[in-house]
């Protein structure tokens, strides 16, 4: 054997050497992390369940163009962070509590979710170059259910007003503390509704009369949520009067398999643990075969086999005598009277 074939040979040898244990200790590790292979912010995962292997008739026309995933095809997948975009229709793994199993299925719908302020029937109006909100005699201020401690209201009128604004918390009318204070030729107004109570409740402000009363700031102090905070100049929907906002906003994603009629559930982004990028069909057959206990006894068999023979190989190469063949050095004199003298 020529020195090059030799050295081809040894690499060849050494680099199926190296494959076999590798996959072996791949199978040992992947038994230890329950079946997911970590690359930094990537995993791989073996899909088990037909769920997502075809497309219910009820939603075919939304799963126009969508990839279906058949079961042992292997998912890659990364890790979401705060800069991740998720859509309807991206295929995601998620946490489901009720199951406590990790699952891939898709966002079928993703819903805005907040403490919903809302003002009904009103204009925008500049009060001595402040910026207010007037609220017409059917107007009202609206806050969902929130753990509120107390709702400050800040206004303005020309004249002094009386009875001033009123507050509903739930459907009870409210008894409130109200602040005058005379600026030149104005009134200033801080209107307060304190409670102890910490329970969950919407909240109305109106106003139970024609009065030219303007407001410039809300304040609704949160017992978990901190200061939710209105200024007038944010009023930017003049035309229809209505203005809607939403505080601590957040997004619950509703998630469904391809297979099913009906929805897991909704559930926050940090349900979440990743998006699918990738699908490699049926591989997971054959990492479930590495992976499993008679896959990694065979490879690392294998490897040990190999490695023993060798080994002995080797061995018996070093032991054989080594024989020289002295061939002619062309480049001597060579001596023609040697034979005759002999």
């Amino acid at each position: 054997m020529s020195k090059r074939r030799k050295i081809v040979s040894n690499i060849v040898f050494y680099s199926l050497l190296v494959v076999i244990y590798s996959l072996a200790i791949f199978g040992i590790v992947n038994r230890f992390t329950g079946g997911v292979i970590y690359l930094g912010n990537t995993r791989f995962d073996i899909v088990l369940t037909d769920s997502m292997s075809s497309k219910n008739k009820h939603y075919e026309e939304f799963l126009e163009n969508t990839t279906q995933i058949q079961a042992f095809d292997m998912v890659k997948s990364k890790k979401i962070n705060d800069e991740t975009e998720l859509r309807v229709k991206d295929i995601v793994l998620f946490h489901n509590s009720t199951t406590n199993k990790t699952v891939v299925h898709r966002i079928v719908d993703i819903i805005e979710k907040g403490d919903k302020f809302k003002i009904d029937t009103a204009s925008k109006v500049l009060f001595h170059d402040i910026d207010t909100v007037r609220l017409d005699l059917n107007g009202i201020i609206a806050m969902s259910e929130l753990d509120f401690t107390s709702i400050t209201i800040e206004s303005y009128s020309e004249s002094q007003v009386d009875p001033h604004f009123a507050i509903k918390v739930g459907s009870e009318e409210v008894d409130k503390a109200i602040e005058v204070e005379e600026i030149g030729n104005y009134y200033f107004y801080k209107t307060t509704f304190s409670r102890d109570n910490h329970t969950f409740i919407p909240s109305n402000i109106y106003c139970p009369g024609d009065y030219d009363e303007y407001i410039s700031k809300i304040t609704y102090y949160s017992a978990s949520k901190g200061e939710l905070v209105f200024e007038a100049n944010e009023f930017n929907n003049e035309e229809s009067g209505v203005y809607e906002y939403l505080y601590n906003k957040y997004y619950l994603y509703e998630i469904r398999a391809d297979k099913s009629n009906t929805s897991d559930g909704t559930f926050k982004r940090s349900d979440i643990i990743s998006k699918v990028d990738y699908v490699i069909p049926k591989m997971g057959h054959v990492v479930r075969f590495i992976t499993s206990i008679p896959g990694v006894i065979m490879l690392v068999g294998i490897g040990v086999l190999i490695s023993v023979a060798s080994y002995f190989l080797s061995k018996n190469k070093k032991d054989e005598p080594i024989i020289e063949n002295k061939e002619p050095n062309p480049t001597e004199p060579v001596d023609e009277n040697k034979d005759k003298k002999e």
